[in-house]
């Protein structure tokens, strides 16, 4: 009886599939609430941004951040779930990629569509996204920034759509010089920053020793600082002989006022810190008792003293690191 009663309630169950979904499914649909349309299984398959596995995912956002790929970013932001949505809004924003105010606008626009009961709390976090990355990439300033209301909304995206129209000409324009420049043989050397700082994301990625040693010769401080910041946590003792040529190379007086002086003296300290942890010595003339060399101005004699204990350093250990170095 027992056995008849089970599979009568099997088969009951099995016709009304949709009447109770596993736990687990129902937890799974909560969490992921799509912004726009839904994914067809080709698109999973061609596209890994679309991927349920959030470190497939985030390495295709980053690989296309990285390569500016905009056909993946776009399709990211209209098909992604709301959270991964948030992390490419994002992504975006710190990317300085203006040409995708467009898409951003319409992305808040279609948060509201269909809401008539208000959004939910993970979409007002993609909202509250979207308008921070408009206001970094147009520079306007909107009165209400989080839980707009409808005609809140409008009034966001009109005037987002009214600078990108009077900023058009000008942003594709330097689109085009970007993806010129991003054809250059040493993109990290270029003249164009951000083709420069992709360059040099991808080197850190792909631990590419030799474009980050390309990158100290260039004359942005900015770019020098992220390398050697890039080359403490590599911990290869081959790039030694790097540092010591880029922190002479920083001891020129340059043009630009207090703020070159300052950016200067920041890159001093962090080549020092480096060669610090690279060779083991300590240069106890430059403060007192202290892990962080020069708290204020580091002294040209002092500049100096660590140059010359550093190249005795690499004369003594060169041997024993120099196979290491890929140049």
């Amino acid at each position: 009886m027992y056995d008849v009663i089970s599979a009568i309630l099997w088969l009951v169950l099995a016709a009304n599939p949709g009447d109770s979904p596993a736990p687990q499914q129902q937890q799974q649909n909560g969490q992921n609430q799509t912004i726009a349309a839904e994914t067809t299984p080709a698109e999973l398959q061609e596209n890994p941004i679309l991927s349920s596995d959030y470190a497939v995912a985030r390495q295709a956002l980053d690989k296309a951040i990285v390569e500016r790929d905009e056909v993946t970013l776009r399709l990211g932001l209209k098909k992604s779930s709301a959270a991964f949505a948030k992390e490419i809004v994002q992504a975006v924003k710190n990317a300085y990629y203006q040409s995708f105010v467009p898409d951003l606008t319409t992305m808040l626009e279609e948060l509201r569509a269909g809401d008539e009961k208000g959004l939910t709390a993970e979409k007002r976090e993609v909202e509250k996204a979207v308008v921070s990355a408009l206001m970094h990439l147009t520079g306007l300033r909107f009165s209400v920034t989080e839980n707009l209301s409808a005609d809140e909304v409008r009034k966001t995206a009109e005037q987002s759509r009214e600078w990108y129209a009077a900023n058009e000409a000008e942003i594709q324009k330097s689109l085009k010089d970007e993806m010129l420049d991003r054809q250059q043989t040493t993109p990290i050397l270029s003249n164009n920053y951000k083709v420069a700082k992709a360059a040099f994301d991808k080197a850190v990625a792909e631990k590419d020793k030799r474009t980050l040693r390309l990158g100290l010769q260039k004359n942005s401080l900015n770019l020098k600082l992220l390398i050697v910041q890039a080359i403490k946590q590599f911990d290869d003792k081959s790039f030694v002989p790097d540092l010591i040529k880029a922190l002479e190379d920083n001891q020129s007086i340059m043009s630009g006022g207090s703020e070159i002086k300052a950016a200067q003296q920041e890159l001093n300290k962090e080549i020092i810190s480096d060669l610090k942890q690279l060779t083991g010595l300590q240069f106890p003339y430059l403060t007192d008792e202290s892990t962080v060399p020069c708290f204020s101005d580091c002294p040209p004699k002092d500049i100096q003293k660590v140059l010359k204990d550093s190249r005795e350093w690499w004369s003594l250990n060169k041997k024993d690191f120099e196979n290491t170095a890929v140049r």
